[in-house]
């Protein structure tokens, strides 16, 4: 079936916890999983990148605001010396997933190790960025690198979320309040229309309730 991949937003009136397990499997055999934690919304971070002994580095990076952003992309390699620029923009609730080859086309990323930063003066983006073998048979998330804390406990905000194809997405998500709450679990693909997937076995959908 077809790989669908966006980003998705946990939203509920008290504050919330969780994560999420990032998975890839072939033939029921789960090949390779990566827990990924909410990205803080900020203006300024860095995303690590490291590709040595053949492994691959993707960034994925959404818009979580109502409006369009601009931003600015700077390619650093381990030394902190800046190698290439990219800019563009996210429409409001627009997200995009790429590998850094396809960022920085004129740049080789044999054994690249540095890191990406990501800037958007004046409005606020998320980010992750995975890392895996060609037949992913290894992933892993690697953290934003950010110096900031997050301003909405009431909001989880994952940047990367895929389901068909092989990979799925199975949420944690945690209630730290002595009450019960109320949470809407929203997917948004790339273009930052509503995505319908389901979940628990509920019928697919671009919004789903949650009672915790």
């Amino acid at each position: 079936d077809q790989t669908q991949i966006g980003w998705a937003r946990v939203r509920s009136a008290s504050p919330i916890g969780g994560s999420l397990i990032y998975s890839y499997s072939v033939g029921g055999t789960v090949l390779g999983e990566a827990g990924l934690d909410p990205s803080v919304p900020a203006e300024n971070f860095r995303l690590s990148v490291d590709m040595q002994n053949d492994y691959l580095a993707g960034l994925a990076v959404a818009n979580p605001n109502a409006r369009p952003v601009s931003l600015s992309l700077t390619l650093y390699d381990s030394g902190g010396n800046s190698l290439a620029w990219s800019n563009r923009n996210l429409g409001a609730l627009e997200h995009f997933a790429q590998l850094p080859a396809e960022i920085f086309p004129s740049y080789n990323f044999y054994n690249f190790t540095g890191s990406i930063a990501v800037r958007a003066p004046e409005n606020v983006l998320i980010g992750t960025t995975l890392r895996f073998d060609a037949g992913v048979n290894v992933l892993a998330s690697i953290p934003v690198i950010d110096s900031t804390t997050n301003p909405e406990p009431e909001i989880l905000n994952f940047p990367q979320i895929a389901d068909g194809g092989g990979y799925s997405t199975t949420f944690c998500l945690v209630n730290p309040n002595d009450r019960a709450i109320a949470a809407q679990l929203n997917f948004y693909r790339q273009d930052g229309t509503p995505l319908t997937m389901a979940l628990y076995g509920r019928p697919a959908a671009g919004s789903h309730s949650i009672a915790l």
